[in-house]
């Protein structure tokens, strides 16, 4: 059988694949420490579970319209109203399986073979290859660690051609935790309006950031650039419902339309039970965010001041989200019993097999002198992955 040639442009999702791996161990006996999972350790509020109880109790089982229900729509515009301090219309809403099922819709409805999307590296490893599914072309645009990760403007412009469509801003980012400032904001703004160019502003961390961080949309600091950017945002992150899979996109009408229309001719509705969930986290959410703040917080501390005393390792404080990106090049060239760590994905993988601590290489994110750790975890899980780490680093030669 031969299958498609877009099969061959793609690979499994390397963080899911790793966190699969460190279950599979766990389920083996295996003490794993797993720093791999991108989702919060809380469990989701009761009262959003209580929403969902009351669904299923009153019916509410059936195929909803395919592009969600209307309720829901209202509150994620009035969300985006509070938040962003923008006004959108049910008519400029749609709800999807999940902020990864809002992009793949968005790539299928934008692109055009050969059409281009700059994404900024260090980037989410799903990026490119939801641009590679619907025959795009990634173009990734490199930042720097010691510039925060910041976006430069000249170096955006550079990376601009006929066949650009969009730019991909993920801020608070995952990896590096990085938040964009109104500066680069309004800079991207000026670039991405000369040229005709979509953004597409993955917010799915906005809540995740830590003491004083202003954290803004692009359509915050520039109201203007609402016409050509599409918000994706989802309930994931913020309220510890990975598993429900409800993401949402905020745009331009007519892109909106196409997407749905994608939508209707794949998955049809978002489950009616979890939209009924989300439309109850929208209302009622601010004091679950302080709640899973104060735990992330001291946990972000011990972390990274961990990492930073292990020899050969270097690491920023994020800003937001819930992980480390430390610079792991420092170990490059030392060996172990096994080989020689060369690159990233060589330390991930000794990691894993020698001391049994699950995190993901750099390497799919864009970087090959990176790591990336989640601190979602307990503080005595944490503490006792980072002594299984530093014995690790010890161990090398």
């Amino acid at each position: 059988m031969k299958l498609a040639d877009r099969t061959t442009r793609i690979v499994p999702s390397p963080t899911l694949k790793v966190s699969a791996t460190a279950k599979t161990m766990a389920a083996q006996g295996i003490d794993v420490i797993d720093f791999s999972a991108g989702e919060p350790a809380f469990d989701t509020p009761d009262f959003v579970k209580e929403a969902a109880h009351s669904a299923i109790a009153a019916g509410f089982t059936k195929y909803t319209p395919a592009s969600g229900i209307d309720e829901l729509k209202r509150a994620i515009c009035d969300k985006l109203s509070r938040d962003q301090g923008i006004q959108y219309e049910p008519s400029h809403i749609l709800v999807s399986c999940g902020a990864k099922h809002t992009l793949y819709n968005l790539a299928q409805a934008l692109l055009n073979p050969g059409d281009e999307v700059i994404i900024p590296a260090p980037y989410w490893v799903s990026y490119p290859d939801i641009v590679r599914l619907a025959d795009g072309q990634p173009v990734m645009l490199e930042t720097r660690e010691a510039d925060g990760y910041a976006i430069d403007p000249q170096r955006l412009e550079a990376c601009i051609t006929p066949r650009t469509k969009a730019l991909i801003l993920n801020g608070p980012s995952n990896p590096t935790g990085a938040v964009y400032d109104r500066k680069t904001l309004e800079a991207v703004a000026d670039v991405a309006t000369r040229h005709d160019v979509l953004v597409v502003s993955d917010e799915i961390y906005e809540k995740l950031v830590y003491e004083d961080t202003p954290c803004m949309s692009i359509v915050t600091a520039v109201p203007e650039m609402a016409g050509r950017t599409l918000v994706v945002n989802g309930v994931s992150k913020a309220f510890a419902m990975t598993g429900w899979r409800i993401g949402y996109a905020a745009g331009p009408q007519a892109l909106i339309t196409a997407m749905a229309n994608v939508q209707s001719q794949s998955t049809s509705n978002p489950t009616s039970i979890s939209q009924k969930a989300a439309v109850a986290a929208l209302h009622g959410g601010t004091q679950f965010f302080t709640e899973l703040l104060d735990d992330l917080t001291p946990k972000r501390r011990l972390i990274v001041d961990a990492l930073n005393a292990i020899p050969g390792l270097t690491c920023p404080t994020p800003a937001g989200a819930f992980y480390v990106f430390p610079n792991v090049s420092g170990l490059f060239g030392k060996r172990h019993a096994n080989g020689t760590i060369a690159s990233a994905t060589d330390l991930a993988a000794y990691l894993l097999t020698d001391t049994h601590l699950a995190c993901v290489s750099g390497e799919p994110f864009g970087s090959v002198n990176h790591l990336r750790l989640t601190y979602t975890p307990t503080i005595e899980t944490i503490q006792r992955g980072l002594t299984k780490l530093k014995t690790a680093v010890q161990n090398l030669s």
